[in-house]
């Protein structure tokens, strides 16, 4: 079936998710895990999730899928565009949220940060998270758009976190905090307009980025385990170190973290990559004291803290 179809999908990535809490651990990592209604709708990786939250080092963030996540109505499959959550009608928006909230709720859990499915967020689900008591929504992927209809467009956006107002008295702020993902070049935003501009279909065939990628003159690097190494990874780290950016965050999907879970994971050598390419990342970043390991929600809150501080 052509799209993102309804229907049960297979949840063995989840089984990998105690084995990689453990490797965060021996390098003491914290960590966010972003889970759908999927999840907290089966028994067991429901009970496997649960079990790595109650570690105080780790966190409980909310994901939410359309195609995974009632009410369907008479849809059987999603397009491209729709499978974008902030691309539905702002009544269907807030009721697949409502239910993926509400199955957190009924197993105890009140997430206060979230990440869209496929990087999706925009106004209407930022008010929900807003009503629901949200500090984070970690949907930002810096510089970049895709090639999809219907896909969010953050090309104008760049690795450093975006406050918005609280709204009424009793609000709280909420934090946009984006995944990095930047280049090893200092001046960041100039990089990411040339790079965009070189991806022009007038200049495609022409493969002018990747060959400034060869000749080492600029990398797009994102810090995500599935498909960059440990190599290009440290490089930004030592840019990012320089221009003094105030939090960075390393990514991955748990269907990367074992074979045959998603394009990245095809084979045993890719998976081993990734684990290994976690293991040296996390292991650098342990070994130097300019970094203090966080999840999402405790860095809303630092940044928060800041706020107010300045402020006074």
């Amino acid at each position: 079936m052509a799209g993102w179809p309804v229907q049960q999908h297979s949840l063995d990535n989840i089984q990998t998710a105690p084995a990689f809490h453990a490797l965060c651990a021996r390098h003491g990592a914290k960590s966010t895990w972003f889970t759908n209604w999927s999840v907290m709708e089966n028994a067991q990786a429901r009970d496997t999730i649960l079990a790595i939250s109650e570690d105080e080092c780790t966190e409980l963030g909310m994901h939410i899928h359309p195609w995974l996540t009632p009410p369907h109505g008479n849809i059987t499959s999603y397009g491209s565009r729709e499978s974008y959550l902030a691309n539905l009608d702002t009544a269907l928006i807030e009721t697949k949220l409502e239910t993926n909230w509400e199955i957190f709720r009924v197993n105890g859990c009140q997430p206060v940060s979230f990440r869209g499915g496929r990087y999706s967020s925009g106004p209407d689900i930022q008010r929900f998270l807003r009503q629901k008591g949200f500090i984070a929504d970690a949907s930002v992927v810096p510089y970049t758009a895709w090639d999809s209809d219907g896909a969010p467009d953050y090309r104008d956006r760049n690795l450093y976190p975006v406050r918005l107002d609280p709204v009424g008295e009793s609000g709280q702020a909420l934090w946009e905090l984006p995944v990095t993902l930047g280049f090893t070049r200092k001046n960041l935003d100039l990089w990411a307009k040339t790079l965009n501009f070189l991806e022009n279909p007038a200049f495609r065939h022409l493969h002018l980025i990747g060959i400034l990628q060869r000749i080492g003159v600029v990398k797009r690097v994102w810090l995500n385990f599935e498909d960059t190494n440990a190599e290009d990874m440290l490089a930004l780290l030592s840019v990012l170190e320089a221009l003094e950016v105030p939090c960075v965050c390393l990514t991955v999907h748990s269907s990367s973290l074992h074979l045959g879970g998603n394009p990245y994971s095809q084979t045993k050598d890719d998976v081993e990559r990734i684990w290994k390419t976690a293991d040296t990342v996390m292991a650098h970043l342990s070994g130097n004291p300019g970094y203090q390991p966080a999840t999402i929600c405790d860095i809303a809150q630092s940044l928060e803290s800041v706020h107010e501080s300045h402020r006074d």
